[in-house]
């Protein structure tokens, strides 16, 4: 119903960590096409140590989206900017797409949401990041349903399967989540925006921003606890 249920200071921009990378994956996806064939180069692992991406490794821009999504991982994020920017610039991609959603709080510096130096990656509202949860599901629900699950086995198209396990580690607690996105650096805290079900197809979009690592998950379980005690049975 586009209704709002309760807000508190939803319209002020803070930073939004990785929630960045559900406009990064809706460029990609309005640009490149779900089934975009790209290459992991050397460049997009901006975290070789952690990376569970291999360097040549050929992926379709559904697959390598569902498994930043769930992993939150940058080199994924990296790629994908990387590979819209030989079209567009991923950068004017995501800030173009905020001013026509009217996400007027919201602006893109990266397309992974890490921190540069003292300033964030990306801003926006905790109204702004729901909306933009919401246009994601809208647009593309099968790929951001993905989020929904503790972890998922999604096979690169070099034919090596990969676990994806969700940074959102509440996800199987939350009753009715549809999808998630999770976000954590030193300057933003801890964020998580995440859709759920409460009842008879009855959609809820939860934004939490400018929380803690474990808070952002207290947060999620108790607001929407709230959600499907009060609507769950309208």
């Amino acid at each position: 119903t586009n209704k709002m249920l309760f807000g508190k200071n939803e319209n002020l921009p803070l930073p939004l960590a990785s929630i960045t990378k559900i406009m990064t994956g809706i460029c990609a996806l309005d640009t490149l096409g779900r089934d975009y064939i790209l290459n992991i180069k050397k460049s997009d692992l901006v975290n070789e140590q952690k990376s569970k991406l291999l360097v040549g490794e050929e992926w379709s821009v559904r697959d390598l989206l569902s498994f930043t999504l769930i992993e939150s991982s940058n080199d994924g994020a990296t790629a994908l900017g990387r590979e819209v920017s030989q079209i567009t610039p991923i950068l004017s991609c995501m800030n173009q797409k905020a001013v026509e959603l009217n996400l007027f709080e919201t602006k893109f510096f990266n397309e992974t949401g890490l921190d540069i130096a003292s300033s964030s990656g990306a801003y926006g509202s905790a109204e702004n990041a729901a909306v933009l949860l919401q246009t994601a599901m809208q647009k593309y629900g099968d790929i951001f349903e993905k989020t929904q699950y503790e972890s998922y086995n999604i096979a690169s198209e070099s034919g090596t399967i990969h676990k994806a396990v969700n940074t959102n580690r509440v996800s199987n607690n939350i009753v009715g989540i549809i999808s998630s996105k999770t976000g954590l650096t030193d300057i933003a805290g801890g964020n998580l925006v995440f859709a759920i079900n409460a009842g008879l197809n009855h959609t809820v979009i939860i934004a939490i921003l400018g929380s803690t690592e474990e808070g952002r998950f207290t947060d999620a379980l108790e607001l929407s606890g709230a959600v499907i005690n009060t609507l769950g049975s309208k």
